[in-house]
């Protein structure tokens, strides 16, 4: 999965899965070794691959605060090994250091670091195979009524269905919201909840105003949002405390992968957010982008569905370091239905070093109405 709190690509390694991290306790998460192995998309041997120089390990922490910092929770090496192996990419590879993710629950999958100094895009740019150190990400949409494949463009991105005019933000300098590293963030200067549960009256609450305004990263990593637990508690209240969240241990069936608020689904909720970026763009996340049964993996590690119970795409609990993060969702589905093109949005992001040692002196969110082919795209370059 596309990351900007790592510059180097890290792929997962078989000790990852094995009976240290399989159990309950202070670092383990209960579940079996086939579901540990989906939750990562698979993972590799690490004695299949070659090692890279102790150079090349030392210099993976340096090239990644970001992942030490999230991972000191639960390991207290974050990167024990690293590999020099070739990236297949299509019909084009290239070779480079990688580290290998052998400890630890604070992440899911595997990571192509996408940070301000990406290793990745350094080396397809060093071998010719693109002509800038720029990425375009359609995160696509992974909710049950208007599912969507997505795709990234490494070197640039797909300007073909895109028209009409552009937002631009400024983005702070510092590639640190809160705790959390986050080179691209934005202010929220509205943020507003919209709840209806069954037939009851809607409720409405606006916890993000203009004179207490929010920075958030945006961060394709994570599929969820991720809020601070003053506004999370308020969503919360909204959905109802005669219905609290449903825990784990209640559907053992299956495992949750990112838990987010669980819910039965006679409750039939609805559930909208609406942030405003900066000076005036508002982007709202419908119902159905939000709301959807429960997926898990089932303990032979193959996705399933509890219907009867709905999940809302909100950590249930204040993100590691406590960064707000806009993940996937926002980035996915916008404004309007599916099949209304007209105001979808389109997140594009920019860097323009003023200089190649101050690397993140100037950064720019543009924002770009799209109106064909349903598309969300993010984009972040250097030169």
């Amino acid at each position: 999965m596309t990351s900007t709190v790592v510059n180097s690509t890290l792929i997962q390694s078989s000790e990852v899965c094995s009976d240290e991290w399989l159990t309950v306790g202070s670092i383990g998460v209960k579940m079996t070794a086939a579901q540990c192995r989906s939750r990562r998309g698979g993972f590799i041997i690490r004695d299949d691959v070659p090692s890279a120089s102790s150079d090349a390990l030392s210099a993976l922490s340096n090239l990644n605060p970001g992942w030490a910092n999230i991972t000191k929770a639960d390991t207290t090496t974050p990167f024990q090994y690293a590999i020099q192996t070739s990236l297949q990419m299509q019909d084009n590879s290239v070779t480079m250091i990688e580290g290998l993710i052998s400890q630890g629950q604070q992440h899911t999958m595997s990571h192509i670091g996408l940070a301000e100094t990406s290793t990745l895009l350094h080396s397809l740019k060093d071998a010719g195979l693109i002509a800038a150190k720029s990425w375009g990400l359609d995160s696509g949409s992974q909710s049950f009524m208007a599912p969507r494949n997505g795709s990234l463009v490494l070197g640039g991105y797909d300007d073909s269905g895109f028209d009409g005019g552009w937002f631009t933000y400024p983005i702070s300098k510092s590639n640190m919201v809160r705790e959390r590293t986050c080179p691209l963030q934005v202010q929220i200067t509205q943020m507003s909840f919209k709840v209806q549960i069954g037939q009851d009256t809607p409720k409405e609450e606006t916890p993000v105003s203009g004179g207490n305004p929010l920075t958030a990263c945006i961060e394709p990593y994570d599929n969820k949002f991720r809020l601070p637990s003053s506004y999370l508690n308020i969503l919360k209240g909204m959905l109802g405390k005669s219905r609290p969240v449903i825990n784990p241990s209640q559907y053992l069936e299956l495992y949750n992968i990112e838990p987010g608020l669980v819910y039965n689904a006679s409750a039939n909720l609805s559930v909208s957010i609406a942030f405003t970026i900066g000076n005036g763009l508002t982007v709202e996340i419908p119902s159905y982008e939000l709301a959807w049964p429960l997926r898990g993996l089932d303990t032979s590690g193959v996705p399933i569905v509890n219907s009867s119970l709905t999940e809302v795409q909100v950590f249930a609990e204040e993100g590691p370091l406590e960064g707000p993060v806009l993940g996937k969702i926002l980035l996915s589905q916008v404004v309007t239905p599916p099949r209304t093109l007209k105001n979808r949005r389109v997140c594009v992001v920019e860097e323009y070093p003023l200089t190649m040692s101050s690397f993140t002196c100037l950064l720019t969110m543009r924002i770009r109405h799209f109106l064909s082919r349903g598309r969300t795209w993010a984009r972040f370059s250097s030169t």
